[in-house]
């Protein structure tokens, strides 16, 4: 197993975690080393642990069996290309657990994005976003318009592990943007994706956190009503 270089990054933890399953052709309820061996194996601290196990316990890759063990609940892409997410979307609790999951991933995502930005990358951003817009004003879900918008900015990243996270939410997001199926919550948000790219053109990480903060709690109450 190979020791993380990065603890500050739970992706790195998680990363190092899935590649281990894979080079041992672990499989669907094989168990993982106790969390003592895990720690020591990756040369990392407990609670940088137990972070990443719970992100990867809310994307439902993995189940903590309290007294038995850590389990792998469903595959792991040896390549991070692709993730077969099983999430309960009629589940609010699980919903709402894979939220905070998805804002930690586009946090790290974006801050990634802000060291590679450069002029190409901001037209080719601003050409996506106006094109984004046009959809929506024409009457448009402008959905695909939206995803090319932000999984250009995910890609910007050059971070392949975590972008293939949040494509593997990608459907989860799209669904609850779609203005013919939430309409309230995509006039709420509307402005949201110029404002992101106004912070990203600007490299404000203070204001881009604030902003995925504010659409995060929009979405957040909106699930909050929906399953009231």
């Amino acid at each position: 197993m190979k020791p993380v270089t990065r603890t500050k990054l739970t992706e790195s933890i998680i990363k190092a975690i899935m590649e281990y399953v894979n080079s041992q052709n672990l499989k669907v309820g094989d168990r993982l080393p106790s969390e003592r061996d895990l720690s020591k194996a990756l040369k990392v601290s407990r609670p940088l642990l137990r972070e990443a196990i719970r992100v990867m316990e809310g994307l439902n890759l993995i189940e903590v069996k309290p007294g038995s063990g850590i389990f792998i609940k469903n595959p792991l892409g040896p390549d991070f290309s692709y993730l077969v997410l099983h999430i309960d979307l009629q589940e609010k609790e699980r919903l709402l657990e894979t939220l905070k999951v998805r804002k930690v991933l586009e946090k790290l995502a974006i801050e990634e994005t802000l060291k590679n930005i450069d002029p190409e990358k901001l037209s080719r951003l601003e050409k996506l976003l106006t094109t984004l817009e046009e959809a929506i004003r024409r009457g448009d879900s402008g959905l695909e318009e939206i995803w090319n918008y932000y999984s250009t900015i995910y890609q910007f990243s050059n971070n392949k592990f975590l972008f293939s996270f949040l494509d593997g939410l990608k459907n989860i997001y799209l669904s609850w943007i779609d203005p013919q199926e939430n309409p309230v919550f995509a006039e709420k948000t509307y402005s949201y994706h110029r404002e992101l790219f106004e912070a990203i053109k600007n490299k404000d990480l203070n204001k881009i956190s604030l902003l995925i903060d504010r659409f995060y709690k929009i979405w957040q109450e909106e699930i909050e009503k929906r399953y009231r």
